[in-house]
C-alpha cells in the first residue's frame, strides 16, 4: 500500500482474493498516526463481491485531516465469504443462513 501526505490524507493499495470463494465483503481499515505514535483519526472502506484471483484496488481517506499525521498502518479488519458448497461445512452441521 502507499500512504500520501496532503489533502486528504489517504492510504492506497491493492486487495487480492487469494481464496477459492467469492468473498462477498472485505473490510479495509487504516489507523493514522502522529509522529509520537499517537492515533489521530482512521478511514474504513468496504469492497464487495471480490471472486476467486480477483485484484481490487482501494483508496482509504483519513476521516479527520490533521497536519500531524505522518504515518499509517492497514489491516484487512474482517472479511465475509459466501460458502454455498456443502463442502465448506462439517458434516454433522447444518449450515449457518
Amino acid at each position: 500500500w502507499q500512504f500520501t501526505l496532503g489533502t486528504p490524507i489517504r492510504v492506497t493499495g491493492i486487495v487480492a482474493n487469494r481464496a477459492v470463494v467469492q468473498l462477498e465483503s472485505v473490510v479495509v481499515k487504516a489507523k493514522f498516526y502522529d509522529t509520537n505514535g499517537i492515533r489521530v483519526t482512521d478511514g474504513t472502506v468496504t469492497l464487495y463481491d471480490l471472486e476467486p484471483g480477483e485484484k481490487v484496488a482501494y483508496t482509504v481517506n483519513a476521516s479527520e485531516f490533521s497536519a500531524s499525521i505522518f504515518h499509517a498502518t492497514v489491516e484487512v479488519e474482517s472479511f465475509v465469504a459466501d460458502c454455498p458448497n456443502a463442502w465448506y461445512y462439517p458434516a454433522d452441521r447444518e449450515p449457518i443462513e
